[in-house]
């Protein structure tokens, strides 16, 4: 295996070569008007195999390790440039579906999302459900071989330009709350599903308020076990903290 230094070498040749028309760095969220072009930039990045780099390389990654991804988050910063398109499909959704999802899962979703053909935003929080998402009240009921949808998120960052989104629903009322919660890939085309943008004070909305109406998704959209969700998305957003602090 490459050494991180070697590693870190490597990557800050790669970066002065190839940086100079990338969009700026955005942080995690990358706006709706550098789309376009951070997609772009996210596609030479995985091409050069810098995207899934702690990835198994059975599913598209390099096989390193977390320090050396440390080491591209900070060439990055040095360089000004995002280490990646769409944090919420590397770091959450990958590492959840790595860790709990089903080979099938994986198969769909992985390559996908480090090829930047999935692009994924995070449906969590709720009107009634920010900082204790145990207040959750969007509903995911099962009906045959479907869950039936319906509820509202807020604070979507990426939902006008997702094709994916993971979703933490209600699917056990009677249970205590952070007990009947599930976790799903969910697709944000379906019919039911309304975005609206969320206007800011500065007249910007980088955010989206999600609506889901009678919305039907396969049952095998469940990641992990039914009523499981409380735990799968502890551990997500650990991943989410552990990428913050290393960039």
């Amino acid at each position: 295996m490459i050494t991180v230094e070697e590693f870190q070498a490597e990557a800050h040749d790669w970066l002065a070569t190839n940086s100079h028309d990338a969009p700026r760095d955005y942080g995690a969220i990358c706006p709706p008007a550098l789309v376009e072009a951070g997609l772009a930039w996210h596609r030479r990045v995985n091409a050069a195999g810098y995207a899934g780099i702690h990835w198994p390389v059975e599913h598209g990654g390099r096989g390193l390790t977390p320090e050396h991804n440390a080491a591209w988050l900070l060439e990055c910063a040095l360089a000004g440039v995002p280490p990646i398109f769409n944090m919420v499909g590397l770091v959450l959704t990958g590492g959840a579906l790595l860790r709990y999802g089903t080979d099938e899962q994986k198969a769909q979703h992985l390559a996908a999302t480090l090829a930047g053909d999935h692009v994924w935003c995070q449906l969590f929080s709720e009107p009634g459900a920010g900082s204790d998402l145990g207040g959750l009240a969007t509903k995911a009921e099962r009906d045959g071989d479907r869950f039936v949808v319906n509820g509202q998120k807020v604070w979507c960052s990426g939902g006008r330009y997702s094709n994916w989104g993971i979703l933490m629903a209600r699917t056990d009322p009677e249970a205590k709350k952070h007990e009947g919660i599930s976790f799903f890939v969910f697709p944000m085309h379906l019919p039911g599903v309304e975005i609206r943008p969320l206007k800011q004070m500065t007249g910007e909305a980088e955010f989206d308020e999600v609506f889901f109406t009678d919305v039907r998704i396969p049952a095998e959209n469940l990641v992990g076990d039914l009523n499981d969700g409380w735990r799968l998305a502890k551990v997500t957003l650990g991943n989410e903290r552990v990428s913050l602090s290393t960039g």
